[in-house]
């Protein structure tokens, strides 16, 4: 029994030419002397002619289209718009904050955090040019707040072991 052709019943596969054997997974693309439609034959060596300046392509103010490159503009690197100068951050309201911060983790350095925030604030206010307010004054909160929970903590410690003290040895 032999099963019909699915794709109709005159079809047959294509052979490779006689006479060669490809290699598989390869394409003949044909011979290198056949030619390709608006390509230049093969035939032809030289440069090959480009277009040619018509009624559309003069050469007009700007020099040819085509032809020898253009001299560097005076003006290439100017920029027609001045930038203004970038506003200095107040270095002590930035280590007023690093201090502040690195306090939560030693407690020792918070005081110091608070009082560079202090000193950092009054320098803003007499340069109105710096920035860094909010640094400072976050140094200012966080390392007074961090001071004032170290300060409640020892006092808390200092007052838990008078009390276990007075109590009685029950060994």
């Amino acid at each position: 029994m032999t099963t019909p052709n699915p794709y109709g019943p005159d079809y047959q596969a294509p052979q490779p030419p006689t006479g060669s054997s490809p290699t598989p997974g390869t394409v003949d693309y044909g011979s290198p002397t056949t030619p390709i439609p608006g390509m230049a034959s093969p035939a032809q060596t030289g440069p090959v002619p480009g277009p040619t300046p018509g009624p559309t392509m003069d050469a007009g103010p700007y020099g040819t289209p085509y032809g020898s490159p253009v001299a560097p503009s005076p003006f290439q690197g100017a920029s027609p718009y001045q930038t203004a100068p970038y506003p200095q951050t107040n270095q002590l309201a930035t280590l007023a904050l690093i201090l502040s911060l690195v306090g939560l983790a030693t407690w020792v350095t918070a005081p110091a955090g608070a009082i560079c925030g202090h000193i950092a604030l009054k320098q803003i206010s007499q340069n109105p040019g710096q920035q860094g307010h909010g640094m400072a004054l976050a140094g200012v909160i966080v390392g007074w707040v961090i001071t004032a929970l170290g300060i409640a903590a020892i006092a808390w410690f200092v007052w838990m072991f008078a009390v276990l003290a007075q109590l009685p040895n029950q060994y």
